[in-house]
């Protein structure tokens, strides 16, 4: 299991949910480690919390600045609504990739999205175990061997497995 950002006894985990969806409330507040999920539908800097999620229906992707400003080091999951172009939800990405936001599909359900937030927050080393790196050289002695050699030296120096 990897890092987890429960307080420094291990206890206490609270979400902060700007959204009117009762359902989604109930569905993080399942999840085993956390705590609390205060569900207030407007923008509120004195809420302690140590996650965000966002339903970008009733939160404009306007103001996800301010909001990153408020909480600069936790984090923040934002889902796509009301979005009635391809541009629009690539403008919208890309703002949430600016300031380090992870969007959520406007079209998951409120089960998806509790799904999302649980494996991001408490499993992220298991959702990357089964990662696939390729290399390949369009010609022999194009260096492929040695630089997988490298690659590989260095990853074995930065895991534990």
């Amino acid at each position: 299991m990897g890092k987890t950002l429960f307080d420094e006894n291990g206890s206490n985990f609270e979400i902060y949910l700007i959204s009117q969806n009762a359902l989604l409330k109930e569905l993080l507040s399942s999840i085993p480690e956390v705590t609390f999920v205060a569900q207030i539908p407007k923008f509120d800097t004195s809420i302690s919390c140590k996650a965000i999620v966002v339903d970008g229906g009733i939160f404009p992707y306007s103001e996800l600045k301010g909001l990153r400003q408020g909480y600069p080091n936790i984090p923040i999951f934002y889902q796509i609504q009301r979005v009635t172009n391809e541009l629009q939800t690539k403008n919208i990405q890309t703002i949430c990739a600016a300031y380090e936001i992870t969007t959520l599909s406007e079209y998951y359900s409120a089960e998806q999205i509790k799904e999302e937030v649980e494996d991001h927050l408490f499993r992220k080393s298991d959702s990357r175990r089964n990662q696939i790196i390729s290399f390949f050289g369009t010609h022999s002695g194009a260096g492929v061997s040695t630089t997988v050699l490298n690659v590989a030296d260095l990853m074995a120096q930065k895991v534990n497995e």
